[in-house]
């Protein structure tokens, strides 16, 4: 397997670890908060797969190169989440198409300080050795990077609102 990208971005966040949900959050997350979370998001979505599990359907330009995400969940838990897509669509410089496996792995570590770090690491990966070539040349593992650290802040952001609309919604 040719590995495109694997990168991590960390935050910091001021919110204790047990009043987050990222397996709430994850479906929880309307279009519009995930279009405003990154330059390069063009939509998200979820919906439920057979079996009563749900997917989440992102689709992203990073870096002028199109992707279309369906990620379906492996771990799903409050403090841990890892999404894979095992046949994303991405188009090298928007032409050149392929499937790839993106996992997206995001959890929350306590940090000592009465807050927690939001940790989002991406591996995308392919069989082709002329596809990991390519993405070589097109630099995908540093503009997933770029992407990534342009992302995870807004994702923290988001995470503690959706939370925190939830635990006002219990209370009302």
């Amino acid at each position: 397997m040719q590995v495109l990208a694997d990168v991590v971005s960390e935050v910091v966040i001021d919110t204790p670890r047990d009043e987050l949900d990222l397996s709430y959050w994850v479906y929880q997350m309307s279009d519009r908060d995930y279009r405003e979370c990154a330059r390069g998001h063009i939509a998200g979505a979820s919906s439920p797969l057979p079996g009563g599990a749900r997917s989440s359907i992102n689709v992203e330009s990073v870096g002028g190169h199109l992707l279309v995400q369906h990620y379906e969940p492996e771990i799903l838990e409050p403090h841990h989440i890892r999404m894979i897509s095992h046949a994303s669509e991405m188009w090298i410089f928007r032409l050149i198409p392929s499937r790839v496996k993106v996992i997206w792995d995001v959890s929350l570590h306590e940090n000592g300080e009465g807050g927690c770090t939001f940790r989002d690491h991406i591996r995308v990966e392919h069989r082709s050795r002329l596809i990991g070539f390519l993405s070589r040349i097109a630099l995908i593992n540093r503009v997933v990077q770029k992407h990534d650290d342009e992302e995870t802040p807004a994702f923290a952001r988001n995470l503690v609102e959706v939370c925190a609309r939830r635990e006002r919604s219990r209370t009302d």
